[in-house]
Order: C-alpha cells, then structure tokens, then sequence
C-alpha cells in the first residue's frame, strides 16, 4: 500500500497532469491518465489501517444497511482509518487509545470542546456542561454533526424508530474505534454512560473539523467536491500509512521502480494464480454488481414503501380527525335533539298555531270591521235615540199642553153643568118645571132642550173620559216605549263593553303569540346559521384536505424522481466503474503481455546479474 501511494505521487510529479484515484473493490489498483502505472497486492501484508472489512448488513433492516453504507463514493476512504492525522498547519490529531474519559478535568475538557464547537456553529438546542443530558438532547447534538457532514443521513438518523442500533452503525461505518453499546446510549443521563458517550461527541467534533480543514485547504479551486474528496482521500492515505509503518519516504522514492519491478517477476504458477485471481476477482465485481443493485432496489422499495406509509399515516391520522371532529358535532347535536326530543312535533305545533294565528288575526280583523260597523250603527241609534226621545218630549209636551186645554175647558164645562145642576137642584127647578109641565108647554120644551143640553153634556164628558183615556193610554205606551228603548240601550252599551273586553284580550292573545312566534323564528334563524356556519366549515376543510393531498402527491412525485435521479446516478457510478475496471483489465492484459515479451528476452540475460544491478532482494 505504501508502494502503491507513492507509485502515484511520482507518476503524477512525472507527468505534470491532474490524476484521478479510482478504488475498485478494495484492492489497491491506480489508474492515471496519459499513462498507466498498476501495482498489484500480491504476497504483501495489507496495513492494519487499511485491513478493516465493511460492515456487515446481512441480517439488518434497510435503514441499518443505508447507515452503514459509505457516506458517498468518494468519502468512504476518509473515515477508515482508526487514528487520523493531517499534515499542514491547522491540522487536527485524532488519538483515542482510551476514549473513556475518566478524571474529571479531561471530561471538563472534553465538554469544554464540544459545547464551544456548538456555539460556534450557532447550535440552537440548549446544552450545558452542569448537567446530564437526555437521551433528546444527546440525539439532537448528534443529528447536528452528523447533518455537517451528510445531511442525508442526519435526516434519517432524526427520523429513525431505533436510535440506538442505527447510531451504533453508523459510528461503525465511520470506523470509531471503540465499541458502544446500546445500554451506554439509554443510560446517558448517567455518569458512567455520559462518560462513554462524551467521547464520541469529541471525535465526531475533530472529524469535523479535519474535514472541513482538508476541504479548505485544497488548491485546486476549480475542482468538484468528488475531486477535493478523492485528493483528501490520498492524502490521508498516505499520511495513515506513513505515521503507522514509520518508513522513510525519501528512501521509498528512490526505490519505487525497483519495487515495481520485483513485483512484475513473476513464475507461471503465479501467473495462474493471478488469471484466477482475475476470473474469481470478475465474478466478485459481479457479484458485488449483483448485490448492490438489490441493495440499491430493496432501499428504494423501502422508501418507497416508507413514503406511501407516511403519507397513508398522515391521511389516515387526518380522516381520524375529522372523524373524531363530526363524532363530536354529531355528540353535540345529538344532545341538543335529545334535550328537544319533540322538536318536529314542536315545529308542527308552531306552524299550525302560527296558521291557526293568522286565521285569528283574519277573523278578528272581520271581527274590528264589524266592531267598527257596530259602534257607528250604534253612534247612530244614540243619535236616533236622542232625537226620538228629544221629538217625544216635544211631542208629549205639546200634546200635554194640548190635553191640559181640553182638560181644563171640559173641566170648565162641566164645573158649569154640575154648577147649573146644583143650582137647580138647590133651586128645585126640575121639580117645578115637571110640576109646571103639564100646565105651560113652553117650560116642557125649555125641558126637552135642558134633556137635550144635558144628554149633550154627557155624551160629551163621555168622549172626553175615552179621549184622556185614551191619552193615558198613549202616554203609557209612550212610557213603556222609552224604557224598552232605555233597556235597549243598556244591552247595546253591555254588549259593547263586552266585544271591548275581547277584543283587548284578542289583541294581547295576538301579541303574545307574535311576540312567541317571532322569538321562535329568531331561534330557528340562529339554528340555521350555525348550520350553515358548520357546513362552511366541512368545505373548508375539505378545501384543506384537498389540497393537503396535492401536496402530499406533489411531495411523494418529487421524492420518487429524486429517488429515480439517485438510482440512476448510482446506476452510472456502477456503469464507470465496471468500464473502467474492463479498461483496467485491458491495460493488465497489455502489461501480461508485456511480461510475457519480458520474460522471453529474459530468459536470455543472466537474472542474478540484473538484479544485482536494480539493487532488488529477493
């Protein structure tokens, strides 16, 4: 490896060109541009730095085997090794040989480390050094670096069910060099478990900032962050094996070729090997394909089936709301109807009284016209009454005076009669005229003419006593008319009083009802505007609900072309590497060649000699 490092840096110094790093299923194989240089790991002892296996995923869900996964092409090759250093100014040392930290002034500054990163970073949870952090607040800090350097991952390492088994995979899949169990992470509120994690804080923060220091640091401006990642990558590479071997560098620069070329002597048997190696190593690429594509597959059905079970939560969590909101409309109303069990009845009965009303107010208002009717006939028979009673006393006045005149001359008449009668009963006279009747014919016939005046006399006070009977008689009748008519008038103004009283108790009837009525519809107006206010707000909410599915299949279309662009992104990585493994395997069958042409000039030059000269050692 220490070889192959180098190998590149003088190709590169050689050629004055920009060279590209390609790492091809873990063997060590460089491939520049303009030309080729190939070291094949062949007999020697892989770096204990470089000899760590990918984390297995067999057996562990998708979200496990997508945190344990590389952090990109590029980056994986950064964060393997287990003790990280950078030359240069500025650089950061990682050195964990014990990372529990267990006297109370290397934890202080630990935290002391940790907490000034965040504040640096505008960290916006709360974490002090006086307490014990939560499990919250631990996950919340390790989201955070984590987001620095893969926001993908932090993302679903903050959506993650399992906290702690995927944190764990992914500190393995950045090669922390210590083991975390899952009980640390739970405990961490306590003193042993935020003495096991408070590390891990602190080598994720120099990761950090090594990593950030190698992006900055990189001259080639006009680079992409894939070729800042892949220079990193060399560089830390060959700084790893350095500090790890301890091998001078200026004595491997001048010995590189000759390394090179021990390496290509090479027997027939070793050549078999390699050919199977290379059958075996293809079927591997293969394989690997194989494997990464179902990989590849399985995470995207995952998150696909992720997606559409979030968005199936979320609508079913949305229609459990409105479920919930009408169960609770419908409790109200239901209540409501149950404290007006009869309210259709109740309707019924309204309506019928508010006809029945208006018929009454129909019929009284017959009953005011006839009213009205009534009283003006009766103003008129008061007036009426008035003249008749008026013309009567005229009347009877006149015929009394008239009756007293007659009354008196008859009175006069007959005073003189009864006088004349007296004084000639007084007088005799009868007796001497029937005395001197017979004797002197003149005094019969003054007789006959007094018989005369007398039966004249009688007959006459005789028609007087009929005409004042007759006048007693009319006066009476006149009498018993004005009391009829008095009586009359008593029963009119009764009756009168009487259609009052009803018709003040009509009207108070009609106003209450009105007032009844109209509070009844002020309800029923009220009830129908918060009907009509509740289903304005079912459309809103379905208006809402509406455009919350959009979203969401707007959303979950977006997600599904990211995670199309991704696949085929992946898809082309795959499809450069395996070309330009097909390249390399041409250029290796060009170098077999080569080595094969080598070996039949060989056989005639003595090889002890030649390597006697090239200063090679077997």
């Amino acid at each position: 490896s220490i070889c192959a490092s180098y190998a590149i840096r003088q190709a590169r110094n050689a050629l004055g060109k920009k060279a590209r790093t390609v790492r091809i299923n873990d063997s060590e194989n460089f491939v520049l541009k303009g030309r080729c240089v190939c070291i094949v790991m062949s007999g020697l002892k892989r770096s204990r730095s470089l000899s760590r296996v990918p984390v297995s995923t067999r057996g562990r869900s998708t979200i496990a085997k997508f945190m344990a996964s590389p952090f990109s092409a590029q980056k994986n090759m950064a964060f393997r090794s287990r003790s990280l250093s950078c030359g240069g100014p500025g650089s950061a040392k990682l050195n964990f040989q014990s990372p529990k930290q267990k006297s109370e002034k290397t934890k202080a500054e630990a935290l002391s480390i940790v907490i000034k990163f965040l504040s640096e970073r505008d960290y916006s949870l709360p974490f002090k050094s006086n307490y014990l952090p939560t499990i919250k607040d631990f996950r919340d800090v390790c989201v955070f670096l984590i987001g620095i350097m893969d926001p993908k991952k932090a993302q679903v390492l903050q959506c993650s069910k399992d906290f702690e088994t995927d944190f764990i995979y992914l500190l393995n899949a950045l090669q922390y060099p210590k083991k975390i169990n899952r009980s640390a992470i739970r405990t961490v509120n306590t003193n042993h478990g935020w003495l096991a994690l408070l590390p891990v804080l602190m080598w994720l923060v120099k990761l950090i900032e090594l990593f950030e220091h190698e992006m900055d640091s990189s001259p080639e401006e006009a680079l992409d962050d894939a070729e800042k990642l892949s220079r990193i990558s060399q560089k830390l590479t060959y700084d790893i094996l350095s500090d790890v071997k301890g091998t001078d560098v200026e004595s491997l620069k001048c010995n590189i070729w000759s390394y090179a070329e021990k390496l290509f002597h090479i027997d027939s048997n070793e050549m078999d090997c390699m050919n199977r190696s290379k059958e075996k190593e293809k079927e591997n690429v293969l394989e690997a394909r194989k494997t990464l594509l179902q990989l590849q597959e399985e995470e995207q059905r995952y998150l696909q089936a992720s997606i559409q079970k979030k968005s199936r939560i979320d609508d079913l969590e949305m229609q459990l709301n409105y479920v919930k909101e009408e169960k609770f409309k419908l409790e109200a109303e239901y209540a409501f109807l149950a404290a007006k069990p009869n309210q259709n009845e109740q309707e019924a009965e309204l309506q019928a009284a508010i006809e029945q009303l208006t018929k009454e107010q129909a019929d009284l208002l017959g009953t005011h016209g006839r009213l009205e009717k009534l009283e003006y006939a009766v103003q008129n028979l008061q007036l009426e009454e008035a003249q008749v009673l008026k013309d009567y006393d005229n009347l009877m006045k006149h015929q009394c005076q008239v009756m007293q005149e007659k009354i008196a001359k008859k009175k006069r008449t007959v005073d003189i009669v009864t006088e004349c009668n007296e004084a000639l009963i007084n007088m005799n006279l009868f007796e001497g005229l029937k005395v001197t009747l017979d004797e002197d014919d003149n005094d019969e016939m003054k007789l006959n003419e007094l018989m005369k005046v007398e039966a004249q006399l009688e007959e006459r006070t005789t028609l007087l006593a009929a005409e004042c009977q007759q006048i007693y008689l009319q006066e009476k009748e006149l009498v018993d008319f004005h009391r009829g008519q008095e009586e009359e008038i008593l029963q009119l103004s009764s009756q009168k009083t009487i259609l009052k009283q009803g018709v003040a108790e009509l009207k108070k009837n009609f106003s209450d009802l009105k007032s009844e009525i109209h509070s009844s519809i002020s309800m029923q107006k009220e009830t129908y505007k918060e009907r009509y206010s509740k289903l304005m707000a079912l459309e809103e909410l379905d208006t809402e609900v509406k455009h919350l599915k959009l979203s969401l299949e707007t959303e979950q279309k977006n997600l599904e072309t990211m995670a199309m662009s991704d696949f085929k992104i992946v898809n082309e990585t795959i499809d450069n590497a395996v070309s330009e493994k097909l390249e390399f395997k041409k250029r290796m069958s060009l170098v077999y060649d080569h080595y094969e042409k080598q070996q039949e000039q060989l056989q005639e030059i003595d090889l002890t000699k030649l390597r006697e000269t090239l200063g090679v050692t077997l």
